[in-house]
């Protein structure tokens, strides 16, 4: 089967990230600390068929996982993303300029904006 990429943060670059994954056909996982979405992006991924995870980071969703992408404001020493190292997961980041080039856009966004970036870890 299939695995799928998870989005760790659920700012605006992270939001983005996963919009795009999904847009381009990825099977994708959100997952903020956050305990509660505002409805708008909820439903906006929902629309998507992202799966958001909130209120926790569970190690769970690492099974089946190609990447992980992680927004720029969360942490890369958090447990969840040292999980994800050790069962050998490419951790990801999301270029910081990503919401001012594409996450108000209702359009795609160029193929090029989320380039893979790998971190060191």
């Amino acid at each position: 089967s299939v695995g799928h990429h998870i989005v760790v943060g659920a700012g605006r670059s992270g939001l983005a990230a996963a919009r795009q994954l999904a847009r381009s056909g990825l099977r994708t996982v959100l997952t903020d600390a956050r305990s509660e979405p505002d409805a708008v992006s909820e439903a906006a991924l929902a629309g998507l068929g992202v799966l958001a995870v909130w209120g926790a980071h569970p190690e769970g969703i690492l099974d089946e996982a190609e990447s992980v992408v992680l927004s720029p404001g969360v942490s890369p020493e958090i447990p969840f993303i040292r999980m994800a190292r050790e069962k050998g997961i490419p951790v990801l980041g999301v270029p910081y300029g990503l919401p001012r080039n594409c996450a108000r856009m209702a359009t795609r966004c160029p193929e090029n904006t989320l380039a893979p970036m790998l971190l060191p870890g």
